[in-house]
């Protein structure tokens, strides 16, 4: 064991959850290690929790599929991934009313940016903490942390290159879309970091076709985004002044043809939520579920 003899252990609703009425409260009488630390729990009753990391015993015991977590917990990832699916029809429709103000900057990218916010808030839905700490294993950083700062750095960006473009001067437009462009960057590594979230989520369900699904998008998906940075930017950056206008058509087309895998890899995405989300839904307490 890793913890100091006589350290008092937490109660097990400190972790989000009560103890389930049924377990034996006697003291554990074979070595079970705490899935989330490792810490040995025996000699502790079935009713508390683990003093290293403040796990519930009863997790330990159950195992680590999503038909024993807390089921407000999962209603919580059901309502994120809920929004997020609802969050890229209101962000499209955003999109389109923000054309209307093309001769408005600023007016533009705040109604796009206030299309994105449904979709910010289901992510942050989606990356609440598992109250037994699975999904933040002890002493590392977990991918849904990495999912939760890379959403906030994004959206402090994309409010920054507002401010920015906002400002009407050249130098500061042309700040802007620099920022903009790291914006699309950060949020792509929470992208990944949320498909990656998905797949151990899955994995726990267990849905592995789901989890498969998951992880070829973290791969699929940012080789588009870099293929097509990397085809489009130079063509932009060199502009009909500095190229001859065949180089700048044949990789701007190019690059147009890396949003094809683009869109299918998007709506793949989506189709995963979708069905990730049905699958937590089974997972759910017939009254819970209902």
């Amino acid at each position: 064991r890793r913890a100091q003899v006589g350290s008092p252990p937490p109660s097990a609703v400190t972790i989000g959850r009560m103890s389930d009425p049924s377990l034996d409260p006697a003291p554990l009488t074979a070595e079970t290690p705490c899935t989330r630390c490792g810490y040995n729990l025996m000699g502790l009753p079935a009713t508390g929790a683990c003093p290293e990391c403040g796990s519930a015993v009863e997790h330990s015991l159950h195992g680590d599929d999503l038909r024993h977590a807390a089921p407000a917990w999962l209603h919580t990832l059901t309502r994120g991934l809920a929004l997020i699916l609802w969050g890229v029809v209101i962000s499209v429709l955003c999109r389109l009313l923000g054309t209307l103000f093309r001769d408005v900057p600023v007016a533009q990218r705040s109604i796009v940016f206030a299309g994105t916010l449904i979709d910010l808030y289901g992510i942050w839905l989606l990356t609440e903490p598992d109250p037994s700490g699975r999904t933040d294993p002890a002493g590392k950083t977990s991918v849904r942390q990495v999912a939760r700062v890379a959403l906030g750095i994004a959206t402090l960006l994309a409010l920054l290159s507002i401010v920015l473009v906002g400002l009407n001067s050249v130098l500061m437009i042309k700040i802007g879309v620099g920022v903009q462009l790291l914006t699309l960057i950060v949020a792509l590594v929470g992208q990944v970091a949320r498909l990656r979230l998905v797949g151990q989520l899955a994995a726990r369900i267990p849905r592995y076709d789901l989890q498969r699904r998951a992880l070829f998008l973290t791969k699929a998906i940012p080789i588009t985004y870099g293929l097509f940075f990397v085809l489009v930017i130079p063509a932009w950056a060199a502009g009909p002044t500095r190229r001859p206008m065949g180089f700048v058509l044949f990789f701007g087309c190019i690059g147009l043809l890396m949003l094809i895998p683009y869109f299918i890899f998007t709506i793949a995405d989506l189709i995963l939520l979708f069905r990730f989300r049905r699958a937590i839904l089974g997972q759910l307490p017939p009254a819970a579920g209902s």
